[in-house]
């Protein structure tokens, strides 16, 4: 049996929805553009064309143009382009498929170009949440420092289903995510120690899916509650008089919120003392202290501590001595 086509090579064309694509026919072009009598556009396995270009019957550069639904208005092919293409404009993902495109010569045998279009769905938005599954965003905390903290982002969307990454500024923190059965990525991590430095932390989720876009991304940033850094008293170590009143200063750098300042005399506490907080973020604590001679060797302490930090207790001794 005769064959009556001519089949050319198999392309793959990639696009992104919403966006215009072009489908080359990369036939051969005649010398005179008046030897093409038809042109027709298939799709996947039907036998009707979604777009033709009609020449049979009149002048080549004035034939005719028919675009079957789905593709409507949306397409348009275009024989002055290298090589001549079908350009569809705002791309669906219900686009994807197999094209053939087929052109009739008047006085040669017809051939085939066939193409399969692959449309990308970028994602539309990343979800963060917490262990719970409590969606976060903006700041969130405080959290404890020293304490764990699970996050989980999800991709909205998203086909192929995208890479979710997690960043801090240019850094990668993890880029071990799942797909889970209802092709959802997903991207869990784990910080075993919240720190210091993740005070005001900007932690972003990231999820794409090509190259040719931007990612889409979400972020939050951390609100840590902190425990003190150290404390001492600051007042001179000298002997004490008996019955005579003094002041005795203690300070507490670094709790987030303020330390709470507590004195202690033996193992006793003694409620006679007050707190300020500088902007410096120093809690200073002032106690005044009416010395007996039997408090003479006894240990004064002054106390800092985050209530809502476990193990967050700091200490300063000073040993008395009364006279």
């Amino acid at each position: 049996m005769t064959n009556f086509y001519h089949v050319l090579a198999f392309q793959q064309i990639k696009a992104i929805e919403g966006q215009a694509v072009t489908l080359p026919c990369n036939v051969r072009l005649p010398e005179k553009k008046e030897d093409i009598a038809l042109v027709l556009w298939f799709r996947d396995d039907s036998g009707v064309p979604v777009y033709s270009f009609d020449a049979r019957s009149g002048s080549f550069y004035k034939a005719t143009h028919f675009t079957d639904n789905p593709l409507s208005s949306r397409a348009h092919f275009n024989v002055n382009y290298k090589p001549p293409a079908l350009k569809i404009e705002n791309v669906i993902k219900d686009d994807e498929g197999e094209y053939e495109c087929r052109v009739d010569y008047r006085k040669a045998r017809t051939e085939k170009w066939k193409i399969f279009l692959k449309i990308i769905v970028p994602p539309k938005s990343v979800i963060i949440m917490d262990e719970n599954g409590q969606r976060l965003q903006g700041l969130v905390g405080p959290f404890n420092e020293g304490s764990i903290l699970l996050l989980t982002c999800e991709a909205d969307g998203g086909d192929p289903p995208p890479a979710v990454t997690w960043w801090q500024e240019s850094i990668i923190l993890n880029s071990d995510y799942i797909i889970t059965p209802l092709k959802i990525s997903r991207n869990e991590f784990i910080i075993e120690a919240l720190k210091r430095e993740h005070l005001w932390a900007k932690l972003t989720c990231q999820a794409s899916n090509t190259n040719s876009t931007s990612p889409v991304t979400g972020s939050i940033l951390l609100d840590l509650n902190l425990k003190p850094l150290h404390v001492r008293i600051t007042s001179r170590r000298q002997p004490l008089s008996a019955g005579r009143r003094v002041e005795i200063e203690c300070q507490s750098v670094g709790s987030r919120p303020p330390a709470r300042m507590t004195w202690w005399k033996d193992g006793k506490k003694i409620f006679s003392a007050s707190a300020i907080t500088t902007p410096e973020n120093i809690t200073i604590s002032k106690l005044i202290f009416t010395p007996e001679i039997d408090d003479h060797k006894k240990v004064l302490t002054c106390r800092a501590d985050n209530p809502d930090v476990g193990n967050s207790v700091k200490e300063a001794e000073w040993k008395l001595d009364v006279i």
